[in-house]
């Protein structure tokens, strides 16, 4: 009974933020090789989901999951779920966002992974039609707070998403 309590009082406390708030949630791709290469090798993406909760106008945090298949020869498949928090900005029907979040490997079989940097810096470009919106994406790998005094040596996993608001 405590615990059904509990979520109501959560839902209540929340249902005035949430009608501030946006939804989004939808399909994400990102290329899995060089960026500065991009032409010259063999076009290799890697699918996942991705959802966005915007609030306040200009706050948003992120979630984009990307799934990661196990190689012919053996290997390992794991889920990288990179997170984000950060500012969002809609200008007409643009949505520009800036965020900054942590990176969780989810091993699913084979070897264990480990991430390939702690943490991630994000920024995305989309257009909103109506309550579909169609972007790209960029994640920039970030070990450390200096790794973002030398931001432009850093390559970038690039993408796409194709979202649709819910809310």
């Amino acid at each position: 009974m405590k615990k059904i309590l509990l979520v109501l009082v959560l839902a209540l406390s929340l249902s005035p933020v949430l009608g501030y708030a946006e939804l989004q949630l939808g399909a994400a791709g990102m290329y899995n090789g060089d960026v500065t290469r991009l032409w010259f090798q063999p076009f290799d993406i890697t699918w996942g989901m991705e959802g966005r909760l915007k609030f306040l106008k200009v706050l948003q945090v992120g979630l984009t999951g990307l799934y990661y298949t196990a190689p012919l020869g053996g290997g390992p498949s794991y889920i990288q779920a990179l997170a984000d928090a950060g500012l969002s900005l809609d200008v007409f029907f643009l949505r520009f966002g800036l965020g900054i979040g942590p990176d969780f490997v989810i091993p699913m079989s084979g070897p264990p992974v480990s991430a390939a940097s702690n943490a991630n810096m994000k920024l995305s470009g989309d257009v909103n039609i109506g309550p579909i919106s169609v972007g790209l994406v960029a994640f920039y790998p970030v070990q450390s707070v200096w790794d973002l005094r030398s931001f432009s040596s850093v390559t970038p996993w690039v993408g796409f998403t194709a979202m649709l608001k819910i809310f």
